[in-house]
Formats: C-alpha cells, structure tokens, sequence
C-alpha cells in the first residue's frame, strides 16, 4: 500500500496561490520516492491540482477554524493519511495540536514564525531570514528544516536548475510575474512601465494566474503595447524562466524557482510575508528590491529595467547568485526526511 500524504493548502483572490503551488513540489516529490499525495483545499482549488493528477478533498468548514481542523482529522483518518502538511498562516497550535493527537504525523510549513507553538514532527521555513530562534516554542521532538535549502519546487525545475545559464550580449527577453491572484493589479503597473520603452529590443511576456480579477484591464492594456505578449494560466515556468533573461517578480515562492533558475529579478514587494524575502535576496545580489507595491511606480520599474538591460555584468553576477541560494531540490530533500520517521 502507497503511504499517503494530505496536504492542507487552500488559494484565492486574497491570498495567492503560492501555497498550493509550492506544495505540488512536496506532493511531485513524495510520490517520486513511492507514495500517495492528496490535496484538502477550502473553496474551489486550482486546476492546476487536477492538470498535475492530483485528487482534492473538499474541506467545507471555514478555512483555520477548529470545525476545519476536526474536518481535516476526520479525513486524515478515513484516508489513513501518514502524513499531513499545512501550508498557510491560519493553521494556529490548536489545529496542529488537533492533528497530532490523533497520531498523524505532521508537517508545517511557516515563512514567517505565524504559530505560538508548533505541534509537529517537522516545521519547514524555506527563507533566508530563518532562524532557529523563531521556532524555541515547540515540540521536543520536531525537527527545523530551515533555508532555501528546503524551498519546494516543482519537479520542472528540478533538472532545469542544474543547467548553467549563459548571459545574454544583450538582454532582450524578460517575464513579468506578479503572482497567481494579484489583488491589487500590480501587473498593470508593470504593463505600463514597459510601453515607456523608446529605444531597446524587449520582448516581455507577462504571466497571469487563474485567481487574477483583473483579465480584462491587462488584456486591454496589451493591445497597444508592442512586444508584449500575455500569458494565462502558464504550465512551462521553468521553460519561460529559461527564456527569460530577468524578470519583473513578486517577491514570493516565484524567488526561490528563478533562484535555482538563475535568473535575475527585479522584486515587488505584494504582501507583508515577501518584505524579508525581497530585502535578503537583494543583499545576497541575486535581485533587485524595490519595495513595497504603493511606493512602486510605472517609472521606477522602468528605470529598474533600463539600468539592467545596460549592465551586463551585473545581469551575469545576479544570475550566478541565484543558485548558490537554492538548487531546487527541498522538496526531494525533505520527503527523504519524512520517509525516515
């Protein structure tokens, strides 16, 4: 009998899709080593999960609450689930504490020290910034796996990061990623920064999730913007990332794929959880930060751009930065650990 993992992530409008995607990673690799991986999601979750083969449990209860997290063990034990993963900010000690208590075990996923406590076998924290410190309130025996050294990724690029990319003579191609929701449409903003391109070769292609509200704005906003062509829905990220030769990003879980990619970033800051992520991949050379979204305008990104585009040397040392970060195997990495408990 295949082991099975259920993991618990949900995605939105409100709260991005980054998630569940990375957690395709952690469900691509747990099933590369033999076993089962299912998705228990609140709402209607990505098709990205049944494009990918993997099933999904429809969790009725309001997502975070008690009445989730009793749904949640309920399933874990009609499945006879052997590990559970929890990835987003409203799986508080309680719901952890729920679930261990019923014998399964667990693995939680926290980027930013979210829990009081942590009831666990295993916590991950895939950033830069993470410490041991932030975990001391937790169970004797669960295990810190800490850095981008664990970021899951997945299984695209599990290959495509150990290819070595050349630098451009002349950068030409760049990706505009802003998440897969966007609330806030910064993607627009960055639409409107490239049609102030008067005098370089750029292509852009920009990249637009199932969850963005905002389609038609962008779709509108393209029809007069040369070069610019819009992607919904993409399935080759790391296929795109290869083409790229910098790219316009989110500073979320998007970082670690163009880190392993080696592909230099200019990063938006959308959400309080990606301000340490943006400031520690700058100061590590592998990007550029340029802050919060509300302080970025259309012509700081451009001048962003246009100083890149003329700086060869520092797209070449950006781009050699991004894989001494991560080599895109965590995902690998920690099912290995979870087939050992």
């Amino acid at each position: 009998m295949q082991p099975l993992l259920i993991i618990r992530a949900d995605a939105g409008p409100n709260m991005g899709t980054g998630h569940v995607m990375r957690c395709i990673g952690l469900a691509q690799a747990w099933e590369s080593m033999g076993g089962k991986a299912e998705f228990a999601c609140t709402g209607a979750p990505l098709g990205r999960l049944a494009e990918e083969g993997l099933p999904v449990n429809a969790i009725r209860s309001l997502r975070g609450s008690m009445d989730d997290a009793h749904e949640t063990a309920a399933l874990l034990k009609s499945k006879q689930a052997v590990w559970a993963a929890l990835d987003g900010y409203h799986f508080t000690a309680e719901f952890q504490k729920l679930l261990m208590d019923q014998g399964v075990k667990t693995l939680v996923v926290d980027d930013n020290q979210d829990c009081r406590f942590y009831h666990a076998n295993i916590v991950v924290n895939p950033n830069l910034h993470a410490r041991e410190k932030m975990f001391c309130d937790r169970e004797v025996h669960t295990r810190l796996l800490l850095g981008p050294k664990y970021a899951f990724l997945r299984k695209e690029f599990w290959e495509s990061s150990k290819i070595q990319r050349r630098p451009p003579q002349k950068a030409a191609n760049m990706l505009i990623t802003l998440g897969g929701a966007d609330p806030h449409n910064t993607t627009l903003k960055a639409i409107r920064a490239v049609k102030l391109n008067t005098g370089f070769n750029l292509h852009a292609k920009v990249l637009v999730g199932q969850s963005n509200p905002h389609i038609q704005s962008l779709e509108e906003e393209v029809k007069d913007a040369p070069g610019v062509e819009l992607i919904r829905d993409a399935k080759n990220m790391a296929e795109l990332m290869a083409w790229a030769d910098f790219a316009v990003s989110a500073a979320g879980s998007t970082c670690w794929e163009m880190a392993a990619s080696g592909l230099p970033g200019i990063y938006i800051v959308l959400a309080d959880n990606q301000k340490n992520i943006a400031a520690e991949l700058h100061d590590k050379g592998a990007g550029v930060n340029l802050g919060w979204r509300a302080g970025v305008t259309k012509f700081t990104i451009w001048g962003t751009i246009k100083h890149l585009m003329e700086s060869k040397d520092r797209l070449e040392k950006m781009s050699k930065a991004g894989p001494a970060i991560t080599d895109g195997l965590g995902a690998k990495r920690t099912v290995n650990i979870m087939m050992e408990k």
